[in-house]
């Protein structure tokens, strides 16, 4: 289970710019896979910046219920989920259209 101060770590990073000016990505790729999922189905649920982005995957994601999202994350593997990241990350750096 995810910690209330890794919580604050990851909600921190939605608005922090490395030093390219570009948004840091959410995870830093250390992370377990159970952490993965967990914090997947957490940014479903809630976006630390109360957004809703069409592109982002987190929102997509949103309509499922709960026990249809925890069964399609839970049988995703590794690279499947880091991809879910990567295209959260460059939808948060790209231009508003």
């Amino acid at each position: 289970m995810m910690l209330p101060e890794e919580w604050q770590a990851v909600c921190a990073r939605f608005s922090t710019e490395g030093p390219d000016g570009r948004l840091l990505s959410v995870i830093t790729g250390a992370e377990s896979d159970t952490t993965l999922r967990e914090l997947t189905i957490k940014l479903t649920r809630k976006c630390p910046l109360g957004k809703s982005h069409a592109h982002c995957p987190f929102c997509t994601l949103r309509g499922l219920s709960h026990p249809a999202l925890s069964n399609f994350i839970n049988h995703m593997d590794r690279p499947s989920v880091l991809s879910l990241f990567e295209i959260e990350h460059e939808c948060r750096n790209s231009p508003v259209v």
